[in-house]
């Protein structure tokens, strides 16, 4: 009930779900609030923002996304994804502000091209319908090859040999990691799937 210059409105009820995921999405309604690894805005080029550009995820890439509505924060967020319904794999999932999650998103290596549809569910409920997550259209390929190294990082794409100049990208540190990225892969169309590990215990 509010009350105004001794007016009172009427009392009314207001339903609070406890599970209500949503992506941010940028001015066209569609496209996902996204970052690249760099901070640099992801998106597609005709999206426009004074100052500002745009530029597709690549393939293997870790693209960054926010959301609210993921429920309770003292308890880990473990969530499913998928992008132009190939299965995502999440490197990160939880909430870095007040309201606010992020989502580590690998994109897939043989993920189409394009804006995509991007989903993710958590405890049975879904975001909304509707969302793009931008994508370089380049052809799929037909050979993947991931690396697994003792400077290497489990939230890391694990398509570099060596870690990067920022140490934001490189390759895994683990086989288990691994083994569970070549498993989330779309399969289709490859002939060769290749897990190298290099020197060190």
């Amino acid at each position: 009930m509010a009350v105004n210059n001794n007016g009172a409105t009427v009392s009314a009820a207001a339903q609070a779900q406890t599970l209500s995921p949503s992506f941010f999405v940028f001015g066209d309604g569609q496209h996902v609030a996204a970052v690249h690894a760099d901070g640099s805005l992801l998106g597609p080029s005709s999206l426009s923002v004074p100052g500002y550009t745009f530029t597709p995820a690549k393939p293997g890439e870790t693209a960054l996304v926010y959301a609210n509505g993921f429920g309770a924060t003292n308890v880990p967020l473990v969530a499913g994804s998928s992008i132009g319904g190939v299965t995502a794999t999440l490197s990160f999932a939880g909430l870095v502000s007040p309201g606010l999650f992020q989502f580590n998103v690998v994109i897939p290596l043989n993920g189409p091209g394009g804006g995509e549809p991007v989903i993710a569910t958590y405890n049975g409920a879904t975001t909304q319908a509707g969302t793009l997550l931008a994508m370089t259209g380049t052809a799929p390929p037909t050979s993947v090859t991931y690396y697994v190294a003792s400077n290497g990082n489990d939230s890391w794409s694990g398509t570099l040999a060596s870690p990067n100049a920022a140490r934001t990208d490189g390759p895994f540190a683990s086989l288990d990691h691994a083994r569970a990225a070549v498993q989330a892969l779309n399969k289709a169309g490859l002939t060769q799937i290749t897990v190298q590990v290099r020197a060190g215990t």
